[in-house]
């Protein structure tokens, strides 16, 4: 995709409208969601690549992908997203947020985002 003009969303877009048609046609759908690592460490051509896994020194990307399926007949209807992204990683000394501190934060009405892969900040209010 040398083209700026287009996106992967162009390209996807009348796969997803079919998805979300098929989607709405069943009484239940059941959204299967996962995010997968792409490793392209040894490919140093290859610009715009971010940290992958729990190391500082492996580098790619990662793609979010949500299935929808019909839980009747378990057929896949298609895919209903498809993000890919860059995880970024933390400064230095900055402490990774765990489990604990996260559900704390809901609870207490903080905001916490994670696009950074799991080293998370959280503002208290509304953006």
């Amino acid at each position: 995709m040398s083209n700026p003009a287009f996106g992967y969303e162009d390209l996807l877009l009348p796969h997803w409208s079919q998805t979300y048609h098929a989607a709405t046609q069943c009484s239940r759908t059941l959204l299967l969601a996962d995010t997968t690592e792409f490793d392209f460490t040894t490919h140093n051509a290859l610009k715009g690549r971010g940290p992958v896994g729990n190391s500082r020194e492996d580098i790619g990307f990662s793609l979010h992908t949500v299935l929808a399926m019909d839980p009747q007949t378990q057929a896949i209807l298609g895919c209903m997203m498809l993000s890919p992204f860059i995880r970024q990683l933390a400064p230095l000394g900055r402490q990774r947020l765990s489990a604990k501190n996260g559900s704390e934060n809901r609870r207490s009405g903080n905001r916490v985002s994670d696009r950074s892969g799991g080293f998370l900040s959280t503002t208290n209010g509304s953006t």
